[in-house]
């Protein structure tokens, strides 16, 4: 591509980049640092099916959020607008960050391996979020780099999939393993929400 040729690149996808970087900044410390377990009640868990079951719907309900909020953000050319879905985007992944801290700070009893396999089913979703944010950013800063294959035209793809199905198949292979295991410990239940299959493909 000719380095005079002035890629034009509209002013709301701009204004969305501006929010999506520091957004991201802020979202990626948060995922990579260590949570303050004195901000959380922390007990042992006696009942960790239930526990995990009740993070799982949490998860559900804040990506369903974060998915509203990137679906939003598509059809928004207005500044404010623009605040305002950034704004409901990282409340929804503070909330799955949230829940990560929780569960990092407590105390599983018995079943302490499941601790890292359910944070990496929440993180795995909030990993997604900031990838799209990250090329955001990228396609305003470098757009050459999204040149479709005429040179004339971005080709910028912001498509997002939950899909967390490989983090869901470990989680769901220690479950199994704990039904086997310690039978009429609840973990049956904990496997039947599995089968829902709500984690896989969620656009």
């Amino acid at each position: 591509m000719d380095d005079d040729v002035e890629i034009f690149i509209a002013e709301e996808y701009r204004t969305m980049a501006a929010f999506a970087g520091p957004l991201a900044g802020r979202i990626s410390r948060r995922l990579h640092g260590r949570p303050d377990c004195f901000e959380y009640d922390v007990k042992t868990v006696s009942d960790c099916p239930g526990f995990i079951d009740g993070m799982l719907e949490r998860l559900r309900e804040s990506a369903s959020e974060v998915a509203a909020a990137l679906n939003r953000l598509g059809g928004t050319v207005d500044d404010v607008a623009i605040e305002l879905v950034m704004d409901d985007l990282e409340h929804a992944l503070s909330e799955i960050l949230d829940s990560v801290d929780e569960v990092k700070c407590a105390e599983l009893e018995g079943a302490e391996e499941a601790g890292p396999l359910l944070v990496a089913v929440q993180q795995r979703v909030v990993r997604d979020v900031l990838r799209v944010l990250q090329t955001l950013v990228d396609a305003v800063n470098h757009p050459e780099r999204f040149m479709d294959a005429s040179g004339e035209d971005v080709e910028l793809d912001l498509f997002l999939e939950l899909d967390v199905s490989a983090e869901m198949a470990a989680l769901e292979t220690w479950a199994e393993r704990q039904q086997q295991t310690r039978p009429g410990f609840g973990w049956g239940g904990v496997l039947a929400a599995f089968g829902l299959g709500w984690w896989l493909g969620r656009n």
